[in-house]
C-alpha cells in the first residue's frame, strides 16, 4: 500500500523549481528591462552613469531653463501680442523641442541596434563625435527658431543668450562620454525599447507646449 511518503519529494521539487522560475523570471525583468512601468525596478547601473553625466545635467538644464521661459512668456506676454507673434512663438518652440526629442530617441535606437552597438564599443570617440555634431546642428535650431522668436517678440525682455552658453558647454563635454558609452554598449542588448523610453527617453523630453504652465519659472 502506498503511503503519503512516497507523494512528499515529487512535490518539493516541483516547489524548487516553481521558485526557481520565478526568481529567473524577476532577475529577467530586471536585466532586460521588461519593468512594465513598476518603479520598484531599479534602473540599470550603466544607464544610470550615463543619465548622471555633466553631459546630461546640462541637457536638463538647458530644457528646464527653456520650459521655464515658455512659461514666464505665457504668464508675462501672450494676452499682450498679436496672434501672429503667439503662433509664431508657439511654433518655435515646438521645432526646437521636437528637435532636441528626436535626438534622445536617435540614442535610445542606436542602442537598441546591434551593429551600432559594437560600432560604439569600438569606437566611442567616434560616436561621442557624433553628439557632438547633433548638438552643433541643436545649437543652430535654437538660435534660429526659439531664441529669435521670443528675442524678437518681446523685444528683448526675455533674452536666450544664456542658453547658447549651455549649449556651448555641452559640445565641450561630449569628449568626455566615451568610457560611458562603452559601458552602455556593452549592456545594450539587454535593454528594451520601453524600458529606454521609461527611463531615459520620456525625463529627458521637453515637454508639449500644452503642458507648460503659465509662470512656470523665471525666464532664461
Amino acid at each position: 500500500m502506498k503511503t503519503n511518503n512516497s507523494y512528499t519529494i515529487p512535490f518539493i521539487t516541483l516547489l524548487i523549481i516553481c521558485c526557481n522560475l520565478w526568481t529567473s523570471s524577476s532577475t529577467f525583468a530586471q536585466e532586460f528591462g521588461t519593468s512594465d512601468g513598476d518603479p520598484t525596478v531599479e534602473i540599470d547601473e550603466a544607464l544610470m552613469a550615463f543619465k548622471s553625466t555633466d553631459f546630461m545635467q546640462k541637457f536638463d538644464a538647458f530644457r528646464n531653463r527653456a520650459e521655464q521661459a515658455i512659461g514666464t512668456y505665457k504668464a508675462d506676454f501672450q494676452g499682450n501680442v498679436s496672434r501672429e507673434d503667439n503662433l509664431r512663438v508657439r511654433k518655435a518652440y515646438q521645432k526646437t523641442a521636437a528637435e532636441f526629442n528626436a535626438t534622445l530617441e536617435q540614442v535610445k535606437q542606436d542602442f537598441l541596434n546591434k551593429r551600432k552597438r559594437k560600432s560604439i564599443k569600438k569606437f566611442p570617440n567616434s560616436y561621442a563625435k557624433s553628439l557632438e555634431t547633433d548638438m552643433y546642428h541643436l545649437r543652430d535650431v535654437y538660435e534660429r527658431e526659439l531664441h529669435t522668436a521670443m528675442t524678437e517678440v518681446t523685444d528683448g525682455q526675455i533674452d536666450g543668450s544664456p542658453l547658447i552658453e549651455l549649449l556651448v558647454q555641452l559640445l565641450g563635454l561630449t569628449g568626455t562620454l566615451t568610457e560611458t558609452l562603452k559601458g552602455l554598449a556593452k549592456r545594450g542588448k539587454r535593454y528594451k525599447a520601453g524600458y529606454l523610453d521609461e527611463h531615459f527617453v520620456v525625463p529627458h523630453s521637453f515637454k508639449e507646449w500644452e503642458a507648460i504652465d503659465k509662470g512656470s519659472g523665471s525666464g532664461f
